[in-house]
């Protein structure tokens, strides 16, 4: 017997908001997304919907985080480079999972400290790891898949880019780090 398994509400921060999504696909696969934000009380903020047509399921639910996101940074004009990233760390679809982040440094600064993570759990006896900019890459590199979605408020949309891009903007930001 499988027992039901109990999903709770968290508040985040103080001064932040959260963002709850769902999908939904229809018999005829036509599909929709929703969601609500709420502020640090659990009151709410506001609520979308959106009718999508007939796409899969993955499509539906990055739609509802997409079209989230993107209300909160509207409504937060000062947070315009909101950052995205989207990994795949095996072939295995169940591993597809996203990281959001209030700027592209943070992102890039995310991604390193994925990468650190890494090196620790695979070394865990070595008290002070060090890498370069090629192993850096060759992590990147060996994920099934890496993407960003980066908030321009310019087009109030998320422009995607790709693992190269990624790769420049982690070796320009460590760049500014090292200055």
């Amino acid at each position: 017997m499988v027992k039901p398994r109990v999903t709770t509400w968290a508040p985040p921060k103080k001064n932040w908001v959260v963002l709850n999504t769902d999908g939904a696909m229809f018999q005829n696969q036509m599909a929709g997304c929703e969601g609500v934000i709420r502020d640090c009380k659990g009151n709410w903020f506001c609520g979308f919907n959106k009718g999508l047509g007939r796409c899969s399921m993955l499509i539906t639910e990055l739609w509802g985080i997409l079209e989230g996101t993107g209300i909160i940074n509207r409504i937060n004009a000062n947070n315009n480079r909101h950052t995205i990233i989207l990994i795949q760390t095996s072939h295995n679809r169940a591993t597809r999972t996203f990281k959001d982040y209030n700027t592209v440094s943070l992102a890039m600064d995310g991604i390193c400290a994925m990468y650190e993570r890494k090196l620790k759990e695979l070394n865990p006896a070595v008290r002070n790891l060090s890498y370069d900019i090629t192993d850096l890459y060759n992590f990147i590199d060996g994920l099934a898949d890496m993407s960003a979605l980066v908030y321009d408020s310019s087009i109030l949309a998320y422009l995607p880019y790709d693992r190269e891009w990624i790769k420049q903007q982690t070796f320009q930001h460590l760049k500014k780090l090292a200055h």
